[in-house]
């Protein structure tokens, strides 16, 4: 459509439009409402981007902003402590050495105690990724023992060297935990499973945390399965099963304390498929109390699929397809392999297309039974030839 000519009216150029047909003026009506309709569609999904790039939580996040203490440590690192800010830039997009050296100039000028340990503890969790595993553990010690910080923050740094020994299954960081007081004497002899249990029973003693609480409820249902329905630690099974539901119990007030603040946090799929896990073997024990796991599990991957992280999301089919494999088989052994053909091949997470994933550090790791698992792979290596044949030419394993 053409104007003849611009006319000024109050020193501003308009259109005149005397001379258009009364067909083009409807098409510019037309015209006009697409595009203010274009508009406020496209200002609300970079809104709805900008929301959920500003509260959706990395990884490996400190599940914070707990109400029992105020406001959070990270809220006011975010706010007021530039450094830190663009450490977390760096950390996001995976500048990891540049996010290391912000972090400690971020710590250099932080006074108040919960902000010096909510750095710590992200210092911490890079080392560990870069790693330097032992630094890592030695500096979620020193987060640990400083009274001074949050109960939330201290029971986090503990919870997490248990939560990156099972990530890799690396005995470096068993030793390190084990290395010096008051963990020695958590330590279990020829048990590690036992030992990694007291970290996450003593995590729990400071704060209960839904993580630490559901491996806690795990290690107490895997003991009735391996001594048939008795437990090792002389207590009934009544009592045993008592334990597990005030475990999880306190795991779902916690999650919804971390939700509450955080309602787009990654943990919330973490903290499903660990519910999952305890719910299946419930169900292999006999006692399905805590409902179907095929549906917590299905959960837990819509979940984390909205953050596309490789990493949790290996973990959560190896435990769906472990779970699948050892209760339901008979009729789901296409799904096990469906779960298993996205670490080769063609798949979606497999070595090469993931560099770093702890999976397959975890894989590699236990098959000399590091955490006692190897059972469990090669129970699903029998199911699915492909999935054997990765691991024995990309991670070294011998059957």
């Amino acid at each position: 459509m053409e104007y003849e000519k611009i006319e000024e009216k109050d020193g501003v150029n308009y259109p005149n439009v005397e001379n258009t047909t009364a067909s083009e003026t409807e098409k510019s009506k037309t015209f006009l409402y697409v595009g203010l309709v274009s508009f406020v569609v496209a200002l609300l999904l970079v809104a709805s981007l900008f929301f959920i790039f500003n509260t959706v939580q990395k990884e490996d996040d400190l599940p914070i902003g707990e109400s029992i203490y105020g406001e959070s440590a990270a809220s006011r690192l975010g706010e007021n402590n530039k450094l830190y800010q663009d450490a977390q830039f760096a950390y996001e997009t995976r500048d990891y050495d540049k996010a290391t050296q912000l972090y400690e100039d971020a710590l250099s000028i932080a006074t108040n105690p919960d902000e010096r340990g909510q750095i710590k503890y992200e210092l911490a969790g890079l080392k560990d990724r870069n790693e330097k595993e032992r630094e890592a553990v030695q500096l979620f010690k020193e987060v640990s023992s400083d009274e001074s910080v949050s109960d939330v923050i201290r029971a986090s740094a503990v919870e997490n060297m248990a939560r990156k020994f099972y990530s890799k299954n690396d005995p470096v960081i068993f030793e390190e935990i084990f290395s010096t007081d008051p963990y020695r004497d958590l330590l279990v002899e020829n048990d590690i499973k036992a030992s990694i249990n007291n970290i996450f029973m003593y995590a729990s003693s400071i704060y209960p945390l839904a993580y630490s609480e559901l491996r806690v409820a795990d290690w107490y249902v895997s003991d009735l399965i391996a001594n048939e329905g008795v437990s090792s630690t002389g207590e009934s099974a009544e009592e045993v099963k008592r334990q597990i539901q005030e475990r999880v119990a306190n795991a779902d007030l916690d999650n919804e304390r971390v939700v509450k603040a955080y309602p787009n946090t990654s943990r919330f799929g973490t903290y499903l498929v660990r519910k999952a896990v305890v719910a299946g073997k419930l169900e292999q024990l006999g006692d399905p109390f805590l409902g179907d796991p095929q549906v917590l599990f299905e959960a837990a991957l819509s979940r984390a699929a909205i953050f596309n992280s490789g990493e949790t999301i290996s973990f959560m089919m190896y435990n769906f397809a472990t779970f699948l494999a050892h209760n339901r088989i008979e009729n789901q052994k296409d799904d096990v392999v469906a779960l298993l053909q996205n670490f080769y091949g063609n798949g979606r997470y497999t070595i090469d297309e993931f560099e770093g994933n702890s999976f397959f550090e975890f894989l590699e790791n236990e098959q000399n039974n590091v955490a006692g698992t190897r059972s469990d792979i090669e129970l699903l290596a029998s199911i699915d030839p492909n999935f054997k044949t990765m691991l024995a030419d990309k991670l070294g394993w011998v059957f």
